[in-house]
């Protein structure tokens, strides 16, 4: 049996030929979302030549802001980041459609000892956090490596 993904549904990417100062990944709003953002980035930040301390440090953020994306929120999912200046900090932003009517598979079956980490580990690794609404999207955003 053979199964199909559409387009719209598959996670875009990007080969990085040389270090970029920004990149976009198109996410799928599943289960796989946390861990295709961390390899992803793995390959960029290490074309960054950043920090095993500091990488390990931005993929937790990333693997925190992408969950709560899936769980909480609508598609698309979006992960972006950006290198900022020469001081070696990073823009990480992850964007969903806003809040979902219900929660995800994982956060609706959850316990609440389970949950309620994420914005404590994300104020602990970065030098500053927040969130904006644009028109049709919300962005989750952390900065890590410079101070704010």
């Amino acid at each position: 049996m053979c199964s199909t993904t559409r387009l719209a549904d598959a996670p875009t990417r990007r080969v990085l030929a040389a270090p970029t100062r920004s990149y976009t990944l198109r996410l799928a709003h599943d289960v796989t979302a946390a861990a295709s953002a961390r390899r992803e980035a793995r390959i960029l930040l290490a074309s960054w030549g950043l920090p095993q301390e500091q990488t390990d440090d931005i993929l937790l953020i990333i693997s925190e802001l992408v969950t709560n994306a899936v769980e909480h929120a609508l598609p698309p999912v979006a992960l972006r980041l950006r290198r900022m200046g020469a001081d070696g900090g990073v823009h990480i932003d992850v964007s969903d459609a806003g809040p979902a009517a219900s929660e995800g598979a994982r956060a609706a079956t959850g316990t609440p000892a389970e949950h309620g980490r994420g914005r404590v580990i994300i104020d602990a690794l970065s030098a500053g956090h927040g969130t904006r609404a644009e028109a049709g999207s919300v962005h989750h955003w952390a900065t890590v490596g410079v101070t704010a």
